[in-house]
């Protein structure tokens, strides 16, 4: 755990120069997916992101969920497999957005 938590750290320093927003740990128990809950839990924090205009960095294992952070917005910046493992990390950031 110690190994993994130092590349997503190393990772992160590295893909999010500068202020920014970090999304850490978002779930939904798969008995529920496929309801609409990861938007609800996202969507009020990308308004509030929008708000103070500010990038936002997220990191994931999963295409699914990066078909969902997709939607927000977000772009893989980075796509690596994980030290030691067979996961595929994808590395995703959101620029700020501006309204017109």
């Amino acid at each position: 755990m110690r190994a993994y938590n130092r590349y997503v750290m190393n990772l992160h320093r590295k893909m999010a120069l500068g202020p920014h927003w970090y999304l850490h740990i978002i779930g939904v128990d798969p008995a529920y997916q496929g309801q609409g809950l990861a938007s609800r839990l996202v969507r009020p924090v990308m308004e509030r992101i929008d708000r103070e205009q500010m990038p936002c960095f997220v990191e994931t294992h999963s295409g699914k969920n990066v078909d969902i952070y997709r939607r927000f917005g977000f772009e893989v910046a980075m796509e690596d497999k994980i030290p030691g493992t067979e996961l595929t990390s994808f590395a995703m950031f959101r620029k700020i957005q501006t309204t017109l």
